[in-house]
């Protein structure tokens, strides 16, 4: 994953956060099935806060 990827993920900014996941469903869905590390889990976490945001999106 690129390092502008996963710093836009885990911006505090909750609009840039949904921005990116309106615009890239599927890379958003890639991005969570990597990160799968524990120092990821911050990231995951802000992901899956802003999922429900955009359940259309989603399965």
């Amino acid at each position: 994953l690129s390092e502008a990827v996963l710093e836009i993920l885990s911006m505090d900014s909750e609009t840039r956060v949904r921005s990116f996941i309106a615009l890239h469903p599927d890379l958003t869905k890639d991005i969570m099935k990597r990160l799968k590390k524990d120092s990821d889990k911050g990231v995951r976490k802000k992901i899956k806060e802003n999922v429900n945001y955009h359940k259309h999106f989603w399965w």
